[in-house]
């Protein structure tokens, strides 16, 4: 049931694998006081954040890593707990709320990530005070990923949809949107709480013994009863618990355990994955049988257990608690009727059996049943047929017939298999299909519309087929026995995707109808890719057939005397059973086919060519040849230029060393350079100039005189272009990006830009090989010495079916004769001097070597036995760290075309290796895509975007044409014609520089769609690399992101360019607190009128620097005035958009630390004896939050008012206002003033009347003035604290009983005491007053009516 991939072929032996995860930051907490950390857990390994303070949103930003051998099956049953615990200084911390993820689903993602997801928070099970389960406690923001020697580290923590950046900073917006960016499946938009139950009833094992069931749902586990002495053990068990889903922690897994030698033992094991069983529905499975094999020897079947899940819906949150209970025996004739099978196999002949063994034995096995086995006597091949040194043998069964069968038991489910027959019949016939249309367009190239005729056919006979199902009724369930819930679901979610399947081919079939001539060969390839991708649905809709009622695998083995198996042959034995007497047969049963290809020379099937074979051979003095290694190069069709073909000459015969060449008539231009890439055809470059001219990013130019007053190019350099090209922008109101120049940051490495020719358009670097290593519990490994670099290509000839009888052919090679291209290979092996620069930007999650630490990293570099380090400049206690660091070194090519670099740990006595990676510098110095210095998006001469080449672009541009023997540029007023196109000039910001260079930069930009061309030139960029250790082969160690500048070495270089990191600047955040208003008071005085005594708290960069206003007493109507001043220096990075504060690690050593420029305020309800109450918060990133209301009455945390209703009129105005409310970056507006809206967690029934709930709400408005100053500019205008000078602040109107009572006892007297006394006096006067009135009126009412 693990959903592994086909490359997985190690699956039980033990590897490496890394655990990467970062915890990015939480959201919506509830924790408004204390200190809050993520724990994170896996295994028995934890790994814990740094606490985070006073905040409902804390940021953490940390990442670790988690190193783990075992075998792939075990490491999927690993769960990782996210645990958010509040920090208390004497008591134990507690759970706030868990995460929790199986590996398995991790492994399932098309990255084998979870990238930048949102994952919910829930009460742990442990927390005993949780009256509500279920409740959400907040959301988690993670990436987590499994790094293993197979993956892919272009795609590890990425998002899957392709991006051309590699950083998103974490205040993009995308990623913080919690909806759109959950961990669970979008397909579930809603989740249940499910009670499941899972019942485990018998089994029928191999062997006799004590045996017991252990299962585990991370967190519950438990164990059935001892079933004593027997091969067919029973417990009738039932295991019931509550849970979410969908979620993501799925994997139910049951062990069955053997007392063996004095100790119990885990002998088989079986996983249940809730969300393969579910179809959309509810899970559920069986009552069926499921199969175990031993776990070190897949061929030994050890038994089968019946099991069934099923599962309800819950209307309230899971209890999270485990019930176990017996139940009485299942009654199977309910559900199936037990048949008795006879299996049968007829061995009629064997060809290349290996070893020599005069006869064999063959035998089959099923379960626990073996057969009698036939003995076959070995023959070997005649020496015509075979080489010397081979020992193949094979074998002829003649007549009378000997065969091998078996009798088994087993639940008779025929019924239920005709619908897998169906879908694998509708399978084979889109794939044999498929490979028909293949070979006829092979048959046919360039014949477009006679393919598309082609294809309608097959698509019209495939939907005939399927309405021949339909009529047949092959998709129905119309067996005897009772369906269980699993066999319902899965026929609905069957035949979901036969009825829409129709009308999928419909509308493939209009395409290609409706499809003009001009775009009927793309129009072709979409239609066979949605063939494709609806194959590979089906196949994952067989495969969940494998999920219930499945047969043991049918095995068929081949034999020899004194040794073990040494051929085994697995068939899955349901596709051979006969149908009921009431059924046709099906055509998948009982039979398969089988093809054999034989080749003498290459087939028009290309996916059936052959690998090349390249061999080092050494030639000694007497002309003996030793073989010293060689090379399999796979899918050899690569090399294949469709375009050309080549009329070749037969081999003559020659005497003796003397080797003759004859050149005949060329069918095509070889006068070209061997090494140039084919010529894009009209189509493509059709279809790119109309994806050029929808790209957004193409802008009118700027004129000049605008962008002198717009920006100071003074103020830019190099990281102004960097985090312009890596920033992602919101609709902030700020445009001073569109008047910056930037750059191309690649996600991976240089030579994987497939536009690029992966840098191998020159030549192919391979690797040479002279053996195998074999390790015991390893996988095997290939012992490398040398790199081989070729060039290869296949051109087919023309050749007449007469003419290549043996296939010694000669085939003309003009391009080497050439002389110009005969001395460009010499040039390959002279020795040329170059310089060479690497800038180092950053390095990206490096992994770090002390669990309590971050790296402490520096940079190594390594060319041609000379090494340089930075360890002097070390980023310590860093991940991400930014070094800015330049290093050049000299290099001789191709002697020294490999450099080293190497990322370090600093420690105190021995530096801990971190990874390297190797760049090849030849590659980079040869290809036609001119890498050694990459082509700015414009030209300027001087300035943060100074031209770096040492040829300007007209310059390059001519020798290119010089090259390809094209006529110089032609300059045209504002346009330039090179090669018979046309361009304008695309410079929008250095429209100073002049017009000739900026014209050839615009051609050398486009230099892929000229038709002498046809490639791309190696833009200004920033590439991204993977550090490997050789220790752990294939294992990512972490980024680093560079870019490489090479020169001659008898040249007059450019001075380098320094990329320095920018310090971060000094600013000044200046607060004024005027006032609340509406805040929620919860607290009574003592005559039980709502009274609070409110104090405003705020802090910015560190939470030991806060300040606070003063105390606004006896405030009784939720209204507060200060008048107070707040001032919180900070240091800022307008580049990274971060806030940079320095921490202490230990006595001596700090380290900064990177957060967003956050604001924080609270409210606080001051109390002298008890313990402060929390009223309200407010948290404000300076860099982008939203406009402030000037009317407090607009100031809502959502556009109802509270559930205020307005007048329609009011309500649209209110709208329009809320529309146009944009976000604000106070770092360029400077000022702003107005209401923000605080927000906190306030007690409230719950729907039922029972329980309390906490529900986040907003809870009050504060009125704020904010203004951010440079240390310049707070220096010339200085201001003070509260309401101290300079520039002091007046005292806020306050009521006359808002003051402090115990420092004012006679004043408290007199405002607040008296009052309320004489009041009650009043009060009491008035009432005994009237009570005297009344009684006197009663008692003189009866005197009055008696006239007394």
């Amino acid at each position: 049931m693990l959903p592994i991939a086909q490359n997985d072929c190690f699956l039980n032996m033990s590897q490496d694998y890394l655990i990467c995860t970062t915890i990015h930051k939480a959201r919506q907490l509830g924790v408004f006081t204390g200190e809050t950390f993520v724990r994170v857990t896996l295994d028995k390994a934890h790994r814990t954040t740094k606490p985070y303070a006073r905040s409902e949103n804390p940021y953490y930003n940390e990442y670790f890593v988690f190193e783990i051998r075992c075998t792939l099956t075990e490491l999927l049953r690993l769960t990782v707990l996210y645990e958010v615990r509040k920090k208390n200084a004497c008591k134990k911390t507690i759970s706030h709320g868990e995460l929790l993820i199986d590996l398995q689903s991790v492994w399932n993602q098309p990255n084998r990530c979870f990238f930048k997801k949102w994952g919910r928070l829930e009460a742990s099970i442990t927390d005993v005070s949780n009256i509500t389960p279920g409740a959400c406690k907040g959301y988690l923001q993670i990436d987590l990923a499994i790094v293993s020697e197979s993956s892919d580290p272009n795609t590890v923590l990425r998002p899957h949809e392709e991006m051309l950046e590699l950083n998103k900073w974490q205040i993009n917006q995308d990623f913080d949107n919690i909806e759109r960016n959950m961990l669970q499946n979008a397909d579930h938009t809603m989740q249940c709480n499910i009670r499941y139950n899972v019942t485990l009833y018998k089994a029928v094992l191999t062997k006799k013994s004590d045996y017991l069931i252990q299962f585990r749902f991370h967190p519950f586990k438990g164990k059935t009863n001892v079933a004593k002495a027997t091969a067919q053990p029973e417990w009738n068990y039932s295991v019931c618990f509550s849970w979410t889903y969908p979620s993501l922690s799925q994997t139910f897994v049951v062990q069955i355990l053997s007392h063996e030698h004095l100790q119990w033992k885990a002998i088989a094991d079986y996983e249940i994955h809730f969300d393969e069983i579910a179809f959309k529905d509810k899970p559920a499975l069986g009552p069926t049988y499921v199969h175990f094999y031993d776990q070190s020897n897949s061929l030994q079947y050890l038994g089968r257990l019946l099991v069934e899940v099923v599962s309800e819906c819950l209307p309230a949150g899971p209890a999270r608690d485990l019930l176990t209970k017996p139940v009485a025996p299942l009654e199977e004739k309910r559900w199936w009727q037990e048949e008795t099978f006879l299996v049968e196999f007829l061995p009629l002949q064997g060809d290349f059996i290996h070893g020599n063994f005069s006869n064999c034995k063959i035998s089959m096995k099923l379960a626990e049943n073996s057969s009698n086995y036939v003995e076959c006597f070995l023959k070997s091949y005649s020496s015509k047929n075979m080489s010397s040194g081979t020992s193949l043998k094979y074998f002829r069964q003649e007549a009378p017939y000997k065969a091998v069968y078996l009798t088994i038991t087993m639940p008779d489910n025929r019924y239920k298999f005709d619908s897998d027959y169906y879908m694998q019949e509708i399978l084979d016939l889109i794939e044999s299909e498929l490979a028909t249309f293949k070979l006829f367009q092979i048959k046919y190239t360039n014949q477009f519309v006679l393919q598309s005729k082609c294809f309608k056919a097959i698509i019209m006979n495939l939907q005939n087929r399927l309405k021949e199902g339909v009529e047949d009724k092959r998709l129905e369930y119309t067996g005897f026995k009772e369906t269980t819930m699993w066999d319902t679901n899965r026929l609905v979610y069957v035949n979901s995707f036969f009825e829409k399947l129709p009308e999928k081919l419909r509308a493939m079939r209009h395409k290609l109808k409706t499809a003009p001539a001009m775009l009927i060969e793309s129009t072709i390839a979409e239609v066979l890719d949605q063939m494709v991708f609806h194959t590979n649905e089906l196949k994952s809709l067989l495969a969940t057939t494998r999920l219930q009622d499945e047969w043991p695998t049918l095995l068929i083995m081949l034999s020899v005397s004194g040794k073990n198996d040494i051929a085994v042959c697995r068939l899955n034995a349901k596709y051979f059973l006969n149908a009921p007497k009431d059924k046709q047969q099906s055509s998948n049963s009982l039979c398969w086919r089988m093809r054999n290809f034989i080749f003498k020379s290459l087939p028009e099937q290309l996916e059936y060519w052959p690998a090349i074979i390249a061999t080092d051979v050494s030639v000694s003095a007497k002309g003996a040849e030793t073989t010293l290694g060689a090379v399999l190069i796979p899918d050899s069709k690569r090399f294949l230029q469709v375009d050309k073909s080549v009329k070749c000459i037969p081999a003559m015969p020659s005497d003796g060393d003397a080797t003759t060449l004859q050149i005949g008539e060329m069918q095509d231009n070889e006068a070209a350079p061997l090494l140039r890439k084919e010529k894009p055809t009209l189509m493509q470059r059709t279809l790119g100039v109309f994806k050029r001219n929808k790209d957004p990013a193409k802008l009118p130019p700027i004129d000049k005189m605008d962008l002198a007053q717009i920006i100071d190019e003074t103020q830019y350099n190099w990281w102004t272009k960097y985090y312009n090209s890596i920033y992602t922008y919101q609709e902030t109101g700020d445009l001073s990006h569109l008047y910056k120049h930037s750059l191309i940051i690649y996600s991976n490495e240089l030579e994987r830009q497939a536009d690029l020719s992966y840098m191998h358009d020159w030549a192919e670097p391979v690797k040479l090989v002279h053996g195998v290593k074999y390790k015991k519990n390893s996988m095997p490994k290939e012992e490398s010495y040398a790199t081989l670099k070729l060039n290869i290509k296949l051109v087919p000839c023309k050749c007449g079916t007469n003419d290549a009888g043996d296939g010694i052919m000669l085939r003309p090679l003009a391009a080497a004769l050439n002389p110009r291209y005969q001395a460009e290979l010499h040039t390959l092996t002279d020795l040329t001097k170059i310089i060479v620069r690497v800038y180092v930007v950053q390095g990206v999650q490096l992994r770090p070597h002390d669990k309590s630490t971050k790296s402490d990293a520096y940079v190594r570099l390594h060319l041609g036995g000379k090494t340089i380090a930075n360890r002097a400049h070390y980023v310590p206690n860093e991940s991400n760290p930014v070094f800015g660091k330049c290093f050049q070194m000299d290099a001789v090519l191709p002697r020294d075309n490999m450099l080293e670099v190497s990322i370090f740990d600093r420690n105190l006595f021995t530096d801990d290796y971190i990874g390297s990676t190797y760049i090849d510098l030849e590659d980079r110095w040869r290809t036609r895509h001119r890498a050694a210095v990459g082509i700015p998006r414009e030209y300027s001469k001087n300035g943060y975007n100074k031209w770096r080449n040492i040829a300007t672009p007209f310059e390059i541009l001519a020798e290119l044409c010089s090259k390809s023997d094209l006529p110089a540029p032609k300059f045209l007023e504002n346009r330039i014609e090179v090669d018979g196109l046309k361009f304008k000039d695309e410079t929008r910001l250095a429209l100073g520089e002049e017009l000739q260079e900026r014209l050839s930069l615009t051609a050398l930009h486009h230099l892929d769609q000229l038709p002498s061309f046809g490639y791309k030139l190696v833009p200004e960029h920033v590439e991204t690399r993977t550090l490997y250790r050789r220790d752990c082969p294939g294992i990512e160690q972490g980024k680093i992101q560079l870019w490489i500048e090479l020169y001659e070495g008898n040249l007059n270089i450019p001075p380098p360019i320094d990329i320095t990191p920018h310090p971060p600047q000094v600013y000044e955040l200046r607060v004024v607190v005027y006032g609340c208003t509406d805040l929620t008071l919860d607290e009574r005085n003592i005559f039980g009128k709502k009274m609070s005594d409110v104090g405003v708290k705020g802090w910015c960069a560190d939470k030991d620097q806060s300040q606070a206003t003063d105390i606004h007493y006896r405030s009784f109507n939720g209204e507060a005035a200060f008048n107070w001043r707040m001032v919180f220096p900070l240091k800022y990075s307008a580049n990274e958009d971060m806030m940079v504060i320095k921490m202490k690690s230990g006595v001596l050593n700090e380290y900064e630390v990177k957060h967003p420029p956050v604001l924080y305020l609270q409210v606080w309800d001051n109390d002298l004896i008890t313990k402060d109450d929390f009223l309200g918060m407010l948290e404000l990133n300076l860099s982008n939050f939203t406009e402030p209301c000037t009317n407090r009455r607009f100031c809502t945390l959502t556009n109802d008012f509270a559930g205020i209703k307005l007048p329609e009129p009011l309500a649209r105005l209110h709208g329009i206002a809320q529309r146009r409310r944009p976000p604000v970056n106070l770092f360029a507006k400077k000022r702003v003033r107005g209401w923000f809206p605080l927000h906190g967690q306030v007690d409230q029934m719950s729907k039922d009347k029972r329980l309390k709930e906490q529900m986040r709400m907003q809870t009050g408005k504060i009125e704020l003035e904010l203004e951010i100053l440079t240390e310049a500019e707070a220096a010339s205008n200085p201001v003070g604290t509260g309401r101290n000078p300079p520039n002091a602040l007046a005292n806020p109107s306050r009521p006359d009983t808002s003051f402090n009572p115990f420092t004012n006892p006679l004043k408290a007297f007199h405002k607040v005491l008296l009052p309320v006394i004489v009041k009650g006096l009043i009060i009491l006067g008035i009432s005994a007053i009237i009570i005297l009135v009344v009684v006197q009126f009663f008692s003189n009412l009866p005197m009055k009516l008696l006239g007394l």
